[in-house]
């Protein structure tokens, strides 16, 4: 049985540019104000708009991700065709024993390397304060570990 939980969605742009994608959990994937969309092409959009003046819907929902990866392939490309989709890239699909899987677009990921370091170390400098104090707990954790270790212990995390 399949499981006919996936979302096709898109964002549009104020300049009527289209980002096409695919999802199981919506709400989590728009709840980071476009974060997660930081290695995408989509990025420079909400860098230039910003998140909530980028609309968002849902174009179709209870897929299946064979079905939904299909959809999502059609849209990129006829839309591409128009020149008005952001996605660098089609949805990726590659045929494979279990369905379809997507791949990332490798060549964008390179060609925009420098810009996704800078961004990634822009996030960490705003969350510094985040990123200190669980280093320090995980150091806190590790020497409790050992501690338990050298005492005969095993830890269970």
């Amino acid at each position: 049985m399949k499981d006919n939980n996936y979302f096709v969605y898109e964002h549009i742009t104020p300049d009527g540019m289209y980002y096409i994608g695919v999802t199981t959990d919506i709400k989590k994937r728009w709840k980071t104000k476009g974060y997660d969309y930081r290695t995408t092409s989509l990025q420079p959009y909400i860098d230039k708009y910003g998140w909530d003046n980028i609309q968002h819907q849902i174009l179709f929902e209870n897929q299946t991700k064979e079905n939904a990866l299909w959809i999502e392939d059609f849209l990129i490309r006829t839309a591409s065709e128009d020149g008005v989709c952001i996605n660098k890239n089609r949805s990726g699909l590659v045929s494979k024993e279990d369905g379809y899987f997507q791949q990332y677009n490798k060549q964008y990921r390179e060609e925009h390397q420098d810009y996704f370091k800078e961004q990634n170390k822009k996030y960490r400098e705003e969350h510094r304060d985040y990123y200190k104090e669980y280093g320090k707990r995980y150091r806190q954790r590790k020497k409790q570990n050992s501690q338990l270790k050298e005492l005969g212990y095993i830890p269970l995390f």
